[in-house]
């Protein structure tokens, strides 16, 4: 019973699995839109550095120039006159610039002589002060700024961009998914059947995964799946004599189960033992009887062949029964569910009891032909 609860709740899982598999659609994503183009070459403009500079500021130049050179003092300048007195009247006076004028010969100079006395006179020059020269700054060069070049200007030569052509793929027709078309073939044969699952292609659409589960006697034996075009071999075995079993596939996957093949295999396949034949009494013999006139020989007619009897040797008599002896063949199918069937322990007893019975009938039969 907890066999069969673990192999029900196994074929649960994998139907629900392949409906959930063959009913649910995979979502399409956008894909971006294909433009064709032809190629191309993009201009791409070089790229020019500018000078790499900075800038010295040069000062303004001046020189000094005299505007007005220095002047030595230099005191007033005046004529000289000398003092002359009357010899003979003392009050008069007479000034003169010739200190020598009393002694011309003339009338106003007799009689008056020169006293020595001097004082200025007429301003000749007036007096010249001291002075210093002037100077003037005068612009020779104004202040300029010069630019210094560190790093003259230069172009970078940038390569030319080719794009190459865009050539868009043809469209693709989306893939057309049809249902499932399971079918199962059942060949039954005494103690065993074959069953063939297939999910053959209908044209040339692609098809969903197919469902299988296997029932025998009415009870769960095995889940299966099969691809689009794909088949499956499974091999189910029997004990000898266990009765007779009903094999049955039903399609899963969908809203009800739907029954495709069954069949009835019967276990009953030992070749029933042969009684063993009593030996015959040997024949008394018979007296000789009187010779008979001779007949005129009549020509005998072509003699029928008798088929001969071949008598089968011991070891041949052991071999076939234990070819008529069925043995239980385990399923050995990757992926399936066993039968739990159990191999019946009086199969070897009746095959060597059978061997003993087929010898006593052969040797019974040699002596019963000697």
């Amino acid at each position: 019973m907890k066999k069969f609860i673990a192999k029900a709740a196994v074929a649960f899982l994998v139907v629900a699995g392949f409906g959930v598999a063959g009913t649910t659609a995979a979502s399409a994503t956008e894909s971006e839109v294909c433009v064709p183009s032809a190629g191309y070459i993009e201009d791409v403009p070089d790229i020019t550095h500018p000078a790499v500079t900075h800038e010295v500021v040069h000062p303004a130049v001046y020189e000094s120039i005299e505007v007005s050179p220095a002047v030595e003092f230099q005191p007033a300048v005046y004529e000289i006159e000398y003092e002359f007195r009357h010899k003979h009247d003392g009050k008069k006076t007479k000034w003169s610039p010739n200190p020598n004028w009393n002694a011309e010969n003339n009338q106003n100079s007799k009689g008056w002589y020169a006293t020595g006395n001097t004082r200025n006179g007429k301003l000749i020059s007036a007096e010249v002060p001291a002075k210093d020269a002037v100077y003037e700054d005068r612009l020779v060069t104004a202040e300029w700024v010069e630019t210094v070049v560190d790093k003259a200007e230069w172009i970078e030569v940038t390569p030319d961009i080719e794009h190459p052509a865009v050539v868009c793929p043809p469209d693709e027709e989306e893939p057309v998914i049809t249902p499932a078309n399971p079918t199962a073939v059942i060949t039954a044969v005494c103690g065993e059947a074959t069953l063939v699952l297939t999910n053959p292609i209908v044209g040339q659409a692609e098809q969903l995964t197919a469902s299988f589960v296997v029932n025998v006697d009415g009870k769960f034996y095995g889940a299966y799946s099969a691809e689009s075009g794909q088949h499956l071999a499974e091999v189910i075995s029997f004990g000898e004599d266990t009765g007779t079993h009903l094999v049955e596939v039903y399609q899963a996957g969908t809203s009800e189960w739907k029954l495709i093949a069954s069949a009835s295999v019967t276990s009953d396949c030992l070749v029933p033992p042969v009684d063993p034949v009593d030996p015959v009494d040997p024949v008394d013999p018979v007296d000789p009887v009187d010779p008979v006139d001779p007949v005129t020989p009549v020509e005998p007619e072509e003699p029928i062949e008798q088929p001969a009897v071949v008598t089968p040797t011991i070891v041949e008599q052991v071999k076939l029964v234990e070819k008529s002896v069925v043995r239980e063949v385990p399923v050995e199918s990757a992926g399936l569910a066993e039968t739990g069937g159990e191999v019946n322990p009086l199969i070897p007893i009746g095959g060597i009891a059978l061997a003993l019975v087929g010898a006593g009938l052969v040797a019974a039969r040699r002596f019963a032909h000697n």
